[in-house]
């Protein structure tokens, strides 16, 4: 067996980064069962296996799991609702707009951009109105052209949401590797290109829930470039999504 003084110091050890870690560690030491072994045997073989089990432990929580893109997609398919917080821009002609989308649950959408707040259902739209006093208003193009191309829908597709942005479907959507090394045990990336174009896409997605968190689009042809985010909140009631 180990010498109890090898095993009072595995007991006292302590590691300050996390104590649930710590215990862990104890608790693994407190199995080890050596056999009846020379003891110079034991202390070697004790000691090593200490090391191994301490440094598995401490790297596992950091460990990166591969994550596919087909597990992103499934895994956004499966909420019933998403906030999307978007940004166009575009220095070149000095264009800047911003818009907030929330979709629900069978085709509901209520985007507000501008000054003015548009509900559509299915893909269609029922009403815009200003937001200031309730007036009806013309709906903005840029919102319409997102709306068209949302379409209807009874669980919402991450490659439709995508593809309502930039006009045109994915390709070639691969992991990313250039990942911050202080974010990567959070975070994957995926990288993909427009069917047209010159646009760069960046996509970033939790490692642990496979949820979509971002997306970035830059370097267009036109200047255009993008940035949104997805935000997982609790689900409005239907009033909100009624005019």
């Amino acid at each position: 067996m180990v010498s109890d003084e090898l095993m009072d110091k595995f007991k006292r050890f302590e590691l300050k980064a996390d104590s649930e870690l710590d215990a862990r560690v104890h608790e693994g030491i407190d199995r080890l069962d050596l056999g009846a072994r020379p003891l110079w045997s034991c202390l070697r073989w004790g000691k090593w296996v200490a090391v191994l089990l301490v440094g598995a432990l401490l790297l596992w929580p950091y460990a990166p799991r591969n994550v596919a893109w087909s597990q992103v997609a499934e895994r956004f398919e499966a909420v019933p609702y998403v906030r999307v917080s978007l940004n166009l821009n575009n220095e070149q002609i000095d264009y800047h707009q911003h818009m907030e989308l929330w979709l629900g649950g069978q085709g509901r959408l209520r985007i507000a951009t501008d000054s003015q707040v548009i509900y559509a259902d299915q893909g269609e739209i029922l009403k815009a109105v200003d937001s200031h006093d309730g007036a009806l208003a013309t709906p903005n193009q840029a919102a319409c052209d997102v709306i068209r191309d949302l379409g209807s829908w009874q669980t919402i597709s991450l490659d439709t949401v995508l593809r309502a942005v930039l006009q045109e479907p994915l390709v070639d959507v691969t992991p990313a590797d250039d990942l911050d090394r202080s974010v990567w045990k959070d975070l994957v990336m995926f990288d993909s290109r427009s069917h047209v174009g010159s646009g760069r896409i960046r996509i970033y997605a939790l490692r642990d829930s496979k949820l979509p968190v971002s997306f970035r689009i830059w370097d267009t042809d036109d200047g255009l470039s993008v940035e949104a985010t997805f935000l997982y909140e609790k689900q409005p009631s239907e009033a909100f999504f009624t005019p």
